[in-house]
């Protein structure tokens, strides 16, 4: 009302959670899931971030799972000051459950190159096979 006495306005804003972006203060937290090939090897991913639409960021080769790469000033602006908080990109490694042939051939010479010890391929056709009827 006009005419009313001087005093201080205060506002209570509540954000809604995201399913991409998770926030801590300015800072913003987001999952890319990439290949086992591309964290073993190296390569690329886009990513989302909240002010400026999509960006490829470099998946540096020999990449574990739960590793973390930071863009520098790609977060939210702080609510006192110029500067813009971090984006956080936590990698997942995702493994596929469907191989086709040529790549279970190649995980096995691989397996055997590292002398790893992995279920025989008869075990893995049943496993498949039943997996096939189940659906």
């Amino acid at each position: 009302e006009r005419g009313g006495p001087t005093g201080d306005l205060y506002l209570a804003v509540l954000v809604e959670e995201d399913d991409y972006f998770h926030r801590d203060g300015p800072d913003v937290h987001v999952v890319a899931p990439i290949s086992y090939v591309s964290a073993a090897l190296g390569g690329k991913v886009d990513v989302e971030t909240p002010l400026e639409g999509s960006v490829e960021v470099p998946v540096r080769a020999g990449t574990q799972p739960d590793d973390t790469r930071i863009l520098r000033g790609k977060g939210l602006p702080r609510v006192r000051g110029s500067f813009r908080g971090d984006q956080y990109v936590h990698f997942k490694i995702v493994v596929p459950t469907d191989l086709s042939e040529k790549q279970e051939q190649l995980l096995r010479e691989l397996a055997k190159e590292e002398k790893a010890e992995v279920a025989s391929k008869e075990s893995s056709f049943g496993r498949s096979l039943f997996r096939k009827f189940r659906k």
